[in-house]
C-alpha cells in the first residue's frame, strides 16, 4: 500500500514537472 502511494505521489510529481517546463518553455517561446 506505501509502495503505491510513493508511486502515485511520484507519478504526480514527475507529470507536474513535465507540465511545468513545458509550460515554461511555451513562454519563452512567445517572447
Amino acid at each position: 500500500m506505501t509502495e503505491l502511494t510513493e508511486l502515485t505521489e511520484l507519478t504526480e510529481l514527475t507529470e507536474l514537472t513535465e507540465l511545468t517546463e513545458l509550460t515554461e518553455l511555451r513562454f519563452k517561446t512567445e517572447r
